[in-house]
């Protein structure tokens, strides 16, 4: 008998993080949801990262650590609607 693992429920439909922020910056606070998500029966959303910072070195270092998508400001609402 072969028995498999109900998927996990998505609560939503991605999650956008700037990487200056008052308390946390960015790469901390997605730290903090994947945590969350990893110990939740919930589906971890795509995260977005949108931020003034282009340089690709911190672009790498985003999608490095598992950031799902990186864009630039100002993005286009497009761009956005796309990521949905």
């Amino acid at each position: 008998m072969e028995t498999t693992k109900p998927e996990k429920q998505r609560l939503f439909d991605l999650i956008i993080l700037d990487y200056h922020m008052p308390v946390l910056n960015g790469l901390e606070v997605f730290k903090e949801v994947q945590q969350v998500f990893l110990q939740s029966a919930v589906q971890r959303p795509p995260v977005a990262f949108m931020t003034a910072q282009s340089e690709p070195a911190f672009k790498k270092e985003c999608l490095d650590k598992g950031v799902d998508y990186f864009l630039t400001k100002p993005a286009p609402g497009d761009v956005l609607k796309q990521l949905f």
